[in-house]
């Protein structure tokens, strides 16, 4: 083994161990502004996909095809889903990676659009039913309640009844401990009580958004 070769390796290589596990995702929250303020525009799901009806950010899966990487992403869906050209989006910066317990990681970027009104705007109805925006100052005014659900880690697939071992414990001389589900860890769930409601990976992204503003 050669120590300077590995180093280089090290100091190069992804920092996040196992990225490749996730469901990998870019995001754009794109601020602009509005009747001389400065708002944050959302989507709300069409009923054509995934999540129908609730509200997210522009943004969308890593098409390693298109993009080189995931700011290319979350730039690429946002002219996709609102129908804005790209020289009226100006980036301004990473927010950050997040992890969600469901295997999807999503990066996160900031940018503000160029644009007058909601006119200027051609979304993609097969994607988004609707967008609408919100005074920054007024979100942060108004901080999200906070919930958790509960998570654990279970060695078996569950499904119509039966169960599929995933982890064969006795044959790997795992300890039979893991023979049942373990963990139990409470995971936060911001939820922004507006009309419509904000909650999820859209609400961290907010709370992470708005703690830097």
């Amino acid at each position: 083994m050669n120590i300077r070769d590995l180093k280089q390796k090290l100091d190069t290589k992804e920092q996040l161990i196992g990225r490749e596990r996730y469901k990998i995702t870019g995001v754009l929250l794109p601020i602009f502004m509005l009747n001389d303020e400065c708002h944050l525009m959302f989507n709300i799901r069409s009923q054509n996909i995934p999540q129908p009806g609730e509200v997210c950010f522009p943004g969308g899966k890593f098409d390693p095809k298109l993009d080189e990487t995931t700011k290319d992403t979350a730039l690429r869906e946002t002219t996709e889903e609102l129908g804005i050209d790209s020289d009226k989006i100006d980036y301004i910066g990473s927010l950050g990676h997040y992890i969600a317990p469901m295997g999807v990681l999503v990066d996160a970027y900031v940018a503000k659009l160029n644009i007058d009104s909601f006119d200027d705007l051609e979304f993609n109805r097969n994607e988004v039913e609707q967008v609408f925006a919100l005074p920054i100052n007024q979100l942060k005014e108004n901080p999200p309640e906070l919930y958790n659900v509960s998570i654990h880690v279970d060695p078996y697939h569950r499904k119509n009844g039966k169960k599929e071992l995933l982890l064969p414990f006795e044959k790997l001389g795992i300890p039979k401990r893991y023979d049942k589900p373990w963990g139990n860890i409470k995971h936060r769930v911001f939820v922004y009580e507006n009309d419509p409601v904000i909650w999820g990976i859209t609400a961290e992204l907010l709370h992470e958004f708005l703690k830097i503003v």
